[in-house]
């Protein structure tokens, strides 16, 4: 069983790509509160204003397929917002998001750098950064920004997410003074799966995420397993899967009869081979 790790390589955020007339047209009149050249109207709009007038020119370009000439009027716009409101947090991270999706993967990181050295503790920034070093394979900054990126935002449960996957996935590579072995970091990210799937208990991914982490466990809380698979049985549509791992625990735990009833549950015939296979597994326990 597999976890999905969630690298989003291209940006946090997706551009809608098709034409947007109304969309468009707003764009177009917040735009003149920046214009062309960055110079901003005399009713003087807030970092905010000018921010979102950004924005809207962003999609509109991005709907209307811009050349790259038309795209060089919102460098400078960006360009010259930095000017104007020096060391403004929101600037520079709209500004690294933007470069990001443009494609200047380093600058943008560069960008959220500063945005981390004026805010430590901003967490989007941080979590951009973790992609950012792991789209590298850096993985030991990645890890180290998604902890960062956590710990500012304990009440978020994609950040607890992230960090759960990469500890998961690059155990070998994360160890340490800390860690001298694989299964203190499965225990960590043990941890953060719980965390996001105690956060958002109807999120289908983080609590397959967190159940699923417990066959790695040394030593494994079969107990706790059979809670996660049992919730994560209740809110995925994928009943089958969800019962063949609640067939594992309970055999596991040496209850044969509990795990042949979810056996018995299973219906679809692609796991025909596998519920033959468990039934073997639990005759011989």
């Amino acid at each position: 069983m597999n976890h999905a790790l969630k690298l989003r390589a291209d940006g946090k955020r997706v551009r809608r790509k098709r034409q947007l007339p109304a969309l468009t047209a707003m764009a177009f009149v917040l735009a003149q509160v920046v214009g062309a050249s960055g110079q901003t109207a005399p009713a003087t709009p807030s970092p905010a204003d000018e921010l979102r007038a950004a924005k809207l020119m962003e999609l509109t370009l991005a709907a209307k397929n811009a050349d790259a000439q038309e795209w060089s009027k919102l460098d400078k716009v960006y360009s010259d917002l930095d000017i104007k409101y020096p060391r403004n947090v929101a600037v520079e991270g709209e500004w690294a998001q933007y470069l990001w999706d443009r494609g200047e993967k380093l600058l943008a990181m560069e960008k959220w750098e500063t945005v981390t050295k004026m805010d430590p503790k901003n967490g989007p920034a941080l979590s951009s950064l973790g992609n950012g070093y792991l789209g590298m394979g850096k993985i030991k900054q990645a890890a180290d920004h998604f902890t960062r990126a956590s710990d500012s935002a304990p009440d978020n449960a994609s950040y607890h997410f992230d960090l759960g996957n990469v500890l998961f996935l690059f155990r070998h590579d994360l160890l340490d003074a800390e860690a001298l072995d694989e299964s203190r970091v499965i225990q960590r990210a043990l941890r953060h799966f719980g965390e996001a799937a105690r956060l958002e208990p109807l999120n289908i991914e983080y609590a397959k995420g967190y159940a699923d982490t417990f066959f790695y466990a040394k030593p494994p809380d079969w107990a706790t397993a059979l809670t996660a698979w049992t919730h994560y049985l209740e809110i995925t549509p994928h009943k089958d899967f969800a019962y063949s791992n609640l067939a594992r625990v309970h055999m596991e735990m040496g209850q044969k009869e509990e795990a042949r009833a979810c056996l018995a549950q299973i219906h679809g015939v692609e796991f025909d081979h596998l519920k033959a296979r468990l039934n073997q597994r639990i005759d011989a326990k």
